[in-house]
This record gives C-alpha cells, sequence and structure tokens, in this order.
C-alpha cells in the first residue's frame, strides 16, 4: 500500500485528489478480494480518517472510479443516518445516492423501486449549490447542468456524508429479534439503497421549495426519466420541508415523459395520523431509529410518524408506477 497517500489521508488538514482517492480506494477493493479480513480493516480505516473532516467531492468522485476499474458492481458505505451506494450500470454511469432509511424499507418490503431522494433536510451542500461550485448557473443554463452531470457521470443528491462506521441495527434490544429475523430480507435491500438505482429512470425527491422543485423536474425531463416527482411540504409558521408531510399541505411536481404538471396533496385526504415536527426528528441513537424502523414494519406503531413514512412510501411506489395513485399505495 502506497504510505504517501496514507499519510495525506490521516493529514486531516490535506484532501486527496481524485487520482489519488482511487487508486488508494482500489488497493483496499482489491485487498478485500485477497484476503477479506485484512481487506476489511483496512477499509474501516480509510472511511474512518474521512470521517474526521467529511470527504470532498473529488474524493468521493475518486472512489466511484475505483469501483469501476474493480469487479465489484456495487459498493455500500454506512453513513450517520443515510447510506451511500455507488455502481456501475451496463452503460459505465455512476451514481451516489443518498436515502432516508425508513421509507425505503417500506417501499422495498412492498416491492416497490425506491431510486433517489432525500428526506434529511436540505443542507448547504444542495445538488443546486454543487453545480455552482462547478461554475455552471443551473437556474439560467439548464441544458449546460444536465451537460455537466453527465460528463461527470456523478449525480450527487446530498452530500451530508458524515461517515459513521456502525450498523443500525448494532444495538437493537434481543425483543426485536424475531421481527428482524422476519423481515430480513426487505431489511437489507434498503440498508443497501433499495432496488436497482442505477439503471432506472424514475425518481422520487424533495426540494425546500417550489421555483428549485421546477428546476429540478426540468433536469429530469431533460435526462430522459420516464416518471418523477418532486414534493415541497409546508409545515407549521411557513417552513418548508423537502418530502410528503402529513401535517398540511404538498406541493407536487410530476414528471411524465416530456410532460410536466403540479399539483396539491393535502395529507387530510387519507386515513393517516396527522404528524408533528417532533414527530419526525431524527433521533440521535442509531439503536431508536432501529427500533422505530422494526415497530412500523410490525405495524406496532400507527402514530404520527408511521403515517408520515406510508405516505411517501406510497409516493414511492406511484413514482415507480407499482400503484395508480398516492391513495392506493397506502
Amino acid at each position: 500500500m502506497n504510505n504517501r497517500l496514507w499519510n495525506k489521508l490521516l493529514n486531516r488538514g490535506l484532501r486527496l485528489r481524485s487520482s489519488e482517492a482511487a487508486l488508494l480506494f482500489f488497493r483496499i477493493l482489491k485487498m478485500l478480494e485477497k484476503n477479506e479480513d485484512k481487506g476489511r480493516i483496512m477499509l474501516v480505516s480509510f472511511l474512518s480518517a474521512l470521517s474526521s473532516r467529511r470527504p470532498g467531492l473529488n474524493e468521493l468522485y475518486g472512489m466511484c472510479r475505483a469501483i469501476l476499474r474493480s469487479r465489484a458492481k456495487r459498493l455500500n458505505l454506512s453513513f450517520k443516518g443515510e447510506s451511500l451506494q455507488a455502481g456501475r450500470s451496463g452503460k459505465s454511469c455512476i451514481k451516489t445516492i443518498s436515502v432516508t432509511t425508513p421509507a425505503s424499507i417500506i417501499a422495498s418490503a412492498a416491492d416497490g423501486t425506491v431510486l433517489k431522494n432525500v428526506f434529511t433536510g436540505w443542507n448547504d451542500q444542495s445538488p443546486i449549490t454543487l453545480l455552482q461550485e462547478m461554475g455552471v448557473n443551473p437556474h439560467l443554463d439548464v441544458k449546460r447542468a444536465v451537460k455537466v452531470a453527465k460528463r461527470l457521470k456523478l449525480l450527487l443528491l446530498a452530500s451530508d456524508v458524515t461517515f459513521a462506521w456502525t450498523s443500525r441495527l448494532c444495538e437493537m434490544s434481543e425483543e426485536y429479534g424475531d421481527i428482524l429475523e422476519a423481515t430480513a430480507k426487505p431489511l437489507l435491500i434498503s440498508m443497501a439503497v433499495a432496488m436497482n438505482p442505477f439503471n432506472a429512470r424514475r425518481a422520487f425527491r424533495g426540494a425546500p421549495a417550489l421555483d428549485i422543485a421546477r428546476i429540478i423536474a426540468k433536469l429530469y425531463r431533460r435526462m430522459g426519466y420516464k416518471r418523477a416527482l418532486v414534493a415541497v411540504s409546508t409545515g407549521p409558521r411557513g417552513l418548508t420541508i423537502n418530502c410528503l408531510l402529513n401535517i398540511v399541505y404538498n406541493a407536487i411536481v410530476d414528471v411524465k415523459g416530456r410532460r410536466i404538471s403540479r399539483s396539491i396533496l393535502n395529507a387530510d385526504d387519507f386515513n393517516i395520523p396527522r404528524a408533528k415536527l417532533s414527530d419526525i426528528e431524527a433521533p440521535q441513537s442509531p439503536g431508536l431509529a432501529a427500533k422505530r424502523i422494526l415497530e412500523i414494519l410490525s405495524g406496532v406503531r400507527k402514530d404520527g410518524l408511521s403515517g408520515f413514512i406510508m405516505l411517501n412510501a406510497a409516493a414511492m411506489l406511484y413514482a415507480s408506477d407499482k400503484v395508480k395513485t398516492i391513495g392506493d399505495g397506502l
């Protein structure tokens, strides 16, 4: 292993270039093939070193390049509260996808196709910000923004990628063992960021405001998506939340082929419990998050949080044409 690159990686003040990250990560992947135990130790060390300062865009892109060079079709990396999956399709198109776990689990268990969604709140590293950092203004030049995304072969839908090399299920109590065993398959599928995210042309995601939702919808249309839903929700005191919310009204921008339409969805139209903002706040403990997930999957929990998750999971099923309406998915 290249000691110079390891030393640079361990120095918190330095960042790896994409070529350096690709070389180092590729060697780790090769080590995983030859010696699984030693390779796993190196992989944990590599991710732990990045966790101290959050990985940069070049480092993430380099890791994706390494995956393309390796034999691995996919690699799953566990984040704090999120997951990232990088892989390759038949056209060697790399994508990094950030999702929230509970809704993915529900849709996976229902044989849905969860593609790309962000429920963790819009941060300063939004896709719009990333494109602007590359010198592209998606507000004024949508065509160029799409070209840049395609040329990079990298799509970051959220980049609050604070690494946490821990399993969300590691702190679960024994009383949930039977539920976990019964739902092992959908849980594992969803922890790996849902099903087949690289070849499909369908999407469900949120946006913090309606004008940004329109821009994202135009990007999806220009990129040739068959179906995409972009949701904007209005919470208490005018707060916008980038997912469907069972509090009041939701605006939905629907992309179907070349057609873009907008509609309003009222949570009261569905027979689900209303939520408060405190209900949908992410818990700090991975164990508590896992406990919530299993309670919802088993039907034990039927409150505002379960309604929130089911509403968004139904929207994913609708975006993937598994159901005719969002109401049918509930």
